[in-house]
């Protein structure tokens, strides 16, 4: 047994049981033990097995990409960042903060559109986040460098990062062709059932980017028997999504027979009927709780593409949104025909969906950007109450809307933060580093935030918008350095 051996036994076992000294190890580790001031034999076992760790570490090599060994860096190809730009971008890469992430964001981005490239005293920093599953990663890729992509080469973890971010790919796409060849194989229903329902995830995302292939439904239907209930589901979502397939014809049939119309007192009227108990339809989630007959009358509707309702009761979608739902089932429909409008990206129906209901972030996803700015602009002139719990959705709303905000959202915004009672400061960090990214750096834009800081007496408001507008002037300054 060697020395390291007896170390490590006495300290999984215990001097008592396994006596041993630390007097005579050999080499480094040695010398190092003897220069430690004497102290009890607990401590000297502890302290020689962590000099003998960090030893062994340091020793280590890392790992290299093939073909790398050898390789000289070639001459850098951009404009690399001055010295004022450099210094920025190190200040930011120090920051763990959100809003610190978020103009180290804003920084890649302003260099990459100027060919800008950074330093390369940075290009380790800046090739862990490319690597890492959150974060910048892939506005990191532009502003590498020829440097950078030498860099990369050396290490697997770089290379291989690289290589997904510049093929627009992240961790959790995977490969449509490995997701069919696993469901296909016989051993597919051994796995677990979270891998089951992730590879037929994968299938339905490649569907939705790409037609499908023959046999894809094959797979699909064979997945809706799965015994795992996330996985009927997630096949059922990928069957609704697969044109003509005999799944989402029937969904469609059977939704539409549920709704009719009718006259009633010299108007129209939409009658719709539940439809019947069906508890294991892979349509409903394995987390589906309430009435399941409601539920599965929200999913069948949800099923259906919205133009097949225009078909099916002879009205525009303005005209079907308003109408009188007897029954007291306007719930479950509106909302069935909420996630077909989100599913299918129909912007009509989102459109009148959010004249009746408001805007959500799924229907103003769908809708262009004039009638987006619209909407948004009406929601945010419509004042806060003592007990307002819609502020969070607000700011869902806001992360909807491409950055920078026109002038018409930046002055809603304002009118917004100022009216009403005033919002809880630990509220407004939030809302402040949404505002210090999604707004103009241009002068004009941050004078009318200073404006507003002055035109409220809540001491929070006021800090949150000054400093809105001081990181407004930050990222001007941000922009002049990278000139």
């Amino acid at each position: 047994m060697s020395a390291r051996d007896d170390l490590v036994t006495a300290g999984l076992l215990g001097l008592r049981r396994h006596p041993v000294s630390t007097d005579g190890l050999p080499g480094a580790v040695g010398d190092v033990v003897r220069s430690l001031p004497a102290s009890d034999a607990a401590p000297a076992l502890l302290d020689a097995l962590a000099v003998d760790a960090v030893a062994r570490r340091a020793a280590s090599v890392p790992p290299r990409a093939p073909g790398s060994a050898g390789a000289v860096a070639p001459p850098e190809d951009g404009r690399v960042a001055g010295p004022a730009a450099a210094a920025r971008l190190t200040a930011l890469l120090a920051r763990t903060d959100a809003r610190g992430r978020a103009l180290l964001t804003v920084w890649l981005a302003a260099a990459a559109e100027r060919g800008v490239v950074a330093p390369a005293a940075v290009l380790p920093e800046l090739l862990d986040l490319a690597a890492g599953p959150a974060g910048p990663g892939a506005a990191v890729v532009p502003v590498l460098g020829a440097r950078g992509r030498w860099l990369a080469a050396a290490r697997p973890g770089w290379s291989d990062a690289l290589a997904r971010r510049t093929a627009g790919r992240t961790d959790a796409d995977a490969a449509p062709d490995e997701a069919r060849a696993a469901i296909a194989d016989p051993t597919f229903g051994r796995r677990p059932a979270s891998e089951r329902a992730a590879l037929v995830d994968a299938l339905h995302a490649a569907l939705v980017r790409s037609p499908a292939r023959p046999d894809d439904e094959e797979l699909l239907v064979r997945a809706l028997a799965d015994r795992a209930a996330s996985v009927r589901h997630a096949a059922a979502r990928a069957l609704v999504d697969l044109p003509g397939s005999a799944f989402a014809r029937q969904c469609q049939d059977r939704a539409l027979a549920l709704v009719r119309r009718e006259r009633r007192a010299l108007r129209q009227v939409l009658v719709v009927d539940l439809p019947e108990p069906d508890d294991g339809s892979p349509l409903l989630g394995p987390g589906t709780t309430g009435g399941r007959r409601a539920a599965l009358l929200e999913a069948l509707v949800a099923a259906t593409p919205p133009h097949r309702w225009e078909e099916h009761l002879g009205a525009t979608p303005a005209q079907l949104v308003g109408r009188t739902v007897d029954g007291d089932r306007d719930r479950e429909l509106h909302a069935g025909w909420r996630g077909a409008a989100v599913r299918t990206r129909d912007a009509r129906w989102a459109a009148a969906l959010v004249a009746r209901h408001g805007p959500d972030p799924g229907l103003l996803r769908v809708l262009p950007l004039a009638e987006q700015v619209e909407a948004l602009v009406a929601r945010l002139h419509v004042r806060r109450g003592v007990r307002d719990t819609s502020t969070q959705g607000v700011e869902e709303l806001w992360d909807v809307l491409p950055t920078p905000w026109p002038d018409a959202v930046v002055d809603a915004a304002m009118h917004w933060m100022i009216t009403g009672p005033p919002l809880p400061a630990w509220w407004q960090t939030g809302i402040g580093d949404r505002l210090a990214v999604a707004l103009s750096p241009d002068p004009t834009t941050e004078a009318r935030v200073r404006g507003a800081s002055m035109r409220t007496t809540d001491p929070a408001t006021i800090a949150t918008l000054r400093d809105v507008a001081d990181v407004l002037l930050v990222r001007r300054q941000m922009l002049e350095e990278l000139a």
